[in-house]
């Protein structure tokens, strides 16, 4: 048969068939023992393994910073981040900073113009030391509501973010304004 072998084993009254191929699935995702474990719940599995816990601990400063807005408090905002804190902002109208103390100063303002400001988490996805959030940005800006989506990518390293890249939709912003 094509494509097909005898088995080493196979006698003469005997045909054992089996593929070439070799037996590893490469098109399959492969489960790799001490990666798995059962959640508290009990009802899924987790691939975090032995990293289960930094996981959790950077997931948790993610969320933390994202609902640290809503108190409008530049100090809570700043106090998850690092004194070397980079701010980078990709969107038309995103302006970048370096350094907490930079960020700190700009923050009042930043709260004092989106009024009412929250992160609402749509998903946070880590791996290791950096979280990607995907958002929902609400607030009120010149006494209009806004409600913009986004992504902050952000690194962690000893419970501080590190670096933060702040992708969300800069002509939603303008539209919902009636700049554009």
């Amino acid at each position: 048969m094509p494509g097909h072998a005898s088995h080493r084993h196979a006698r003469a009254h005997r045909v054992h068939l089996h593929d070439q191929r070799s037996r590893r699935q490469h098109d399959r995702a492969q489960l790799r023992p001490g990666r798995l474990r059962a959640r508290p719940e009990g009802d899924a599995l987790s691939t975090s393994g032995a990293g289960g816990d930094a996981a959790e601990a950077t997931r948790s400063v993610a969320a933390s910073y994202l609902a640290s807005f809503a108190t409008g408090d530049p100090e809570a905002v700043a106090a998850h981040v690092g004194d070397g804190f980079v701010n980078q902002h990709p969107s038309a109208l995103g302006s970048p900073s370096q350094g907490k103390a930079a960020y700190l100063e700009r923050l009042a303002d930043f709260l004092a113009t989106f009024s009412g400001l929250t992160y609402e988490a749509v998903d946070i996805v880590v791996e290791g030391d950096r979280a990607a959030a995907a958002y929902v940005m609400r607030a009120e800006v010149d006494g209009t509501p806004i409600e913009i989506g986004g992504v902050m990518r952000l690194t962690i390293t000893d419970g501080l973010i590190e670096r933060r890249v702040d992708y969300f939709d800069s002509l939603t912003f303008l539209r919902q304004t009636g700049q554009a």
